[in-house]
């Protein structure tokens, strides 16, 4: 019951903890200790971000769940594309210690969307069910 009301601040706040992840990359590159906890933070966030727009897709499209689930996960696969490509491009014309930080400006972007959208569109399962 909880997360169908907080959902939208459950996935922004996953947006956030990406955020923070992709900022302490470089801090936490000394220490595998540091990174090994940096990295379980991350794949939580991960998880979280995608059931979460996961649900959302689903409560927005339930008549038709398997094409709005095929465009999500196009969708989310360009998002991958499009990360490796820029993570390429800073890695040969800056330095492998700047991916963190030129990851954590489209996370920023992402965060500041999420709660402009979540908040200007609200869905809850609750809403959709007959």
């Amino acid at each position: 019951k909880l997360g169908n009301q907080y959902a939208s601040a459950l996935v922004s706040t996953a947006i956030a903890l990406l955020l923070v992840c992709l900022a302490l990359l470089l801090p936490a590159a000394n220490s595998e200790i540091h990174l090994g906890v940096l990295s379980i933070f991350w794949g939580i966030a991960m998880m979280i971000i995608g059931l979460g727009m996961q649900v959302k897709v689903l409560a927005l499209a339930p008549d038709a769940t398997d094409v709005a689930m095929a465009l999500f996960s196009g969708i989310f696969n360009i998002g991958i594309g499009a990360g490796a490509l820029v993570g390429n491009q800073v890695s040969l014309h800056w330095s492998m210690s700047m991916i963190g930080y030129v990851g954590a400006v489209p996370a920023f972007a992402a965060l500041i969307w999420s709660i402009i959208i979540f908040r200007r569109w609200p869905v809850t399962l609750e809403e959709q069910t007959q």
